[in-house]
């Protein structure tokens, strides 16, 4: 995206905040554009609360917060005053959108309280795909596709978000890799019409971040981690001109 054109408040917040997610909407059409943004925020609102608190319960009560403010959107009640929940709420109403998904995600982060949220990498990558492929499932939906998103590009995506959040424990680096390998080889990006492809681009760029992760050992705070891959920008080049 051209560094002078404007963002909404929604779009600054999703370039700031998930800018893998950020970049991925650009492929979507430009009247999405906005809707994704909100949902993105919503998305990294709801994943960012166990990075904030310090008490399990305390999480768990934030969870219940969003899940009540969601249900109130839902029956067509006010919102809670909240830079994310506002936009929410007139997504919601003006796109006749309903929340079940919204509540998905909510509810796939009890287990970031959980004294051992998983045991073994495929459970982690159950645990990836739960908080990642609600918001993929929404996306399709506001882009009219009555399809469902891939499995396997909804969990490089939410496995990208644990490890940055720096919850992998209690899986070393070979679990991460073996893992990455094994969702990467399962991919087919070249499935579905252009529109599908286009809005599941966000699954290319976990495997590159997964790709940089790698190099720093899976350790979020190495200073590698936070270069972005080289190829990053070149692939969304590709996908705007090809997909």
């Amino acid at each position: 995206m051209p560094a002078a054109m404007s963002l909404s408040p929604m779009g600054e917040y999703a370039r700031r905040h998930e800018s893998d997610r950020f970049l991925a909407a650009q492929l979507a059409p430009p009247e999405l554009r906005d809707d994704f943004y909100t949902l993105i925020a919503f998305h990294h609102e709801v994943g960012a609360i166990a990075s904030k608190v310090k008490e399990p319960m305390m999480g768990t009560i934030r969870l219940q917060w969003w899940r009540e403010a969601v249900m109130a959107i839902g029956q067509g009640q006010a919102a809670p005053a909240h830079e994310v929940l506002t936009p929410l709420a007139d997504l919601v109403r003006r796109r006749q959108l309903p929340v079940a998904d919204l509540i998905a995600m909510i509810d796939s982060h009890e287990r970031d309280f959980a004294d051992e949220p998983w045991q073994n990498a495929q459970d982690l990558a159950i645990q990836a795909q739960a908080q990642a492929l609600p918001l993929l499932q929404l996306q399709f939906r506001l882009a009219g596709l009555d399809v469902t998103p891939s499995a396997d590009v909804a969990a490089l995506m939410g496995l990208v978000d644990i490890i940055c959040q720096r919850r992998m424990a209690p899986l070393t680096a070979p679990d991460m890799a073996g893992l990455h390998a094994q969702l990467v080889g399962r991919l087919k990006y070249q499935t579905g019409n252009r529109l599908q492809r286009r809005l599941q681009v966000g699954g290319k760029l976990a495997d590159y971040a997964l790709r940089q992760l790698k190099t720093a050992g899976f350790d979020a705070d190495h200073p590698r981690a936070r270069m972005p891959h080289p190829l990053r920008g070149p692939m969304l080049v590709w996908g705007a001109a090809f997909w």
